[in-house]
């Protein structure tokens, strides 16, 4: 900044001006944050699948003040998109009055342990995770609960098969609607999470977003 010529008094004599103070000071607190306060940038690099992992690729990171005032959770009711460099956040469950939304710093109960997931956060975040998951223990995917009965099942009905069919034909508004009717449903017959076909609902939800807004961007 000094060698560019941003300060209209350059400091002298080895000492800094109060500008340059004021700068520095506020440099240093932008710098020691900024680690906690980041998100990444993502995009697709091949085409959205039904039943496949999203085939995303970090582009970068980006601070949006706006995200900074959600706080993580292990089971968070919310996911993220990005178009580009906007990040869109979603409900990916319904979220009741008063109820916090809550963001995932990538620590996530599916595929880390509790012990792990909190000395994660607590070395690298500065806190101690006191999410639901992380309160009752929830078990990673393998060990979700998935037993439905018959008539649980017949009322949840084949939204699922009609998203795979709708996704793969690019019927993206299509699909992301039977995504959303099954999680209502999923709501409405008193599943209660942690529960494996809500996992499958929340990522059938997400395909939807990112295979839409590919589709969108090819067009």
């Amino acid at each position: 900044l000094q060698d560019s010529g941003y300060f209209p008094e350059p400091s002298s004599n080895g000492e800094l001006s109060a500008a340059e103070r004021l700068i520095g000071r506020l440099l240093f607190q932008f710098q020691c944050g900024i680690k906690f306060n980041q998100h990444g940038v993502y995009n697709t690099e091949k085409d959205v699948e039904v039943g496949k992992n999203l085939p995303l690729i970090d582009s970068g990171i980006g601070v949006y003040p706006t995200l900074l005032f959600m706080n993580h959770s292990c089971c968070p009711n919310t996911f993220r998109i990005n178009d580009g460099i906007t990040m869109i956040v979603i409900a990916k469950t319904e979220i009741q009055p008063g109820e916090e939304v809550t963001d995932c710093y990538g620590i996530h109960h599916l595929s880390i342990e509790k012990a792990q997931r909190r000395d994660k956060l607590s070395r690298g975040f500065k806190f101690d995770c006191a999410c639901k998951a992380c309160d009752k223990n929830w078990p990673l995917f393998p060990g979700l609960e998935s037993n439905l009965t018959q008539s649980e099942m017949g009322r949840l009905g084949n939204h699922l098969s009609t998203y795979q069919k709708e996704h793969r034909a690019k019927r993206f508004p299509e699909a992301l609607s039977q995504c959303q009717t099954y999680l209502e449903k999923l709501s409405q017959i008193n599943i209660e999470q942690p529960h494996r076909n809500y996992e499958i609902g929340g990522l059938a939800l997400t395909s939807c977003f990112w295979g839409s807004l590919q589709h969108w961007n090819e067009c």
